[in-house]
């Protein structure tokens, strides 16, 4: 930087306060978190995503030394909640407890809403998969996804189908085997997979396309049967569900991991101290053992390879929107 001498002194302080504010930020990062963190949860409360981490908050919460403060703040498919997030402070005490979903599915499904970018958001890390399940209430007459398809076909125009919302993975999982397979339903998108659930069980609507996890417990209990999941396996909890592959599907293999998100712009030190907590945390058996029970496929993820599923998922849903004429 050029100063002539009347402008010595201030080019000396700009450069002075340059010099004190750089450390600043690392002290920063060394004391934090100094106050409670907000975890943002786009979803409803009882969904997979709120329940499951809601699984993880305490013990976060013990080894950051502050609360961790859940907060659910829903709608337009789990944007308004991702969005306020990534409009935060960069400093680590507003969060993202949510899918790679919402940051890169929804660039595709929900391209004219959505104000945020891929890039406005930065992995934490992912702690579980979950998948997309099909299913209908355990009193229906429907027990193979065969079965199922075949009612469809033979009921053009009138079968209705639950999706947690639109732009949901649900939503493009359906929308993807509706052309795959020339089907002719229609969509009913809720508020999350919960209401849905609540709504294949009275008969509202024939079955739903929703995430695995938010059914496993209403499975369990006799209120639900899942007919076919989405993902490239079978789930190791629950061998006897077959994928949509094959049950002769050519649609989707849709897979999107439960994680952390914080603005970008977080100082490193921070995210490896929240990514650290998080990898405890799901170290711990009890934790792990109740993420399972919900269905969930658990594995902790760090920094990188949670970015690289973030890149991944994001390059696939574009994939698949352009098959689906949704980038037009």
């Amino acid at each position: 930087m050029m100063c002539d001498l009347p402008k010595l002194v201030s080019c000396a302080a700009l450069a002075l306060s340059s010099v004190v504010a750089m450390p600043s930020h690392a002290a920063e990062a060394d004391g934090y978190p100094a106050r409670p963190i907000e975890a943002v949860v786009p979803f409803p409360a009882g969904g997979t995503f709120d329940v499951a981490f809601r699984t993880l908050q305490p013990r976060m919460a013990a080894l950051l030394g502050v609360p961790v403060v859940v907060v659910n703040k829903t709608g337009a498919g789990g944007i308004i909640g991702t969005d306020l997030v990534a409009k935060a402070a960069p400093d680590g005490y507003t969060l993202a407890a949510t899918a790679s979903s919402t940051v890169a599915l929804v660039q595709v499904t929900m391209r004219d809403v959505v104000k945020y970018g891929v890039d406005t958001l930065v992995p934490i890390g992912n702690y579980a998969t979950d998948v997309s399940a099909i299913v209908v209430d355990a009193r229906s007459p429907w027990k193979t996804f065969a079965e199922l398809l075949d009612h469809v076909r033979k009921s053009p125009a009138k079968v209705n189908v639950g999706t947690p919302g639109q732009g949901s993975v649900g939503a493009l999982v359906l929308d993807a085997m509706r052309k795959a397979e020339g089907l002719e339903l229609t969509a009913v998108p809720f508020r999350g997979s919960p209401p849905a659930n609540l709504a294949t069980m009275s008969g509202e609507v024939d079955f739903s396309v929703i995430a695995f996890g938010s059914a496993a417990s209403l499975v369990a209990a006799g209120k639900l049967r899942v007919l076919a999941v989405t993902g490239q396996a079978r789930l190791s909890g629950h061998p006897d569900i077959p994928t949509l592959k094959e049950a002769g599907i050519t649609s989707e293999t849709l897979v999107f991991k439960l994680g952390l998100y914080a603005p970008a712009g977080t100082p490193e030190a921070v995210l490896d101290k929240l990514s650290a907590a998080m990898r405890t945390a799901v170290g711990d058996p009890a934790v792990a053992a109740s993420l399972q029970r919900m269905g969930l496929e658990v594995a902790f993820e760090d920094r990188a390879a949670a970015a690289a599923h973030l890149a991944k998922a994001y390059r696939e849903a574009m994939d698949l929107g352009s098959r689906l004429g949704m980038l037009k």
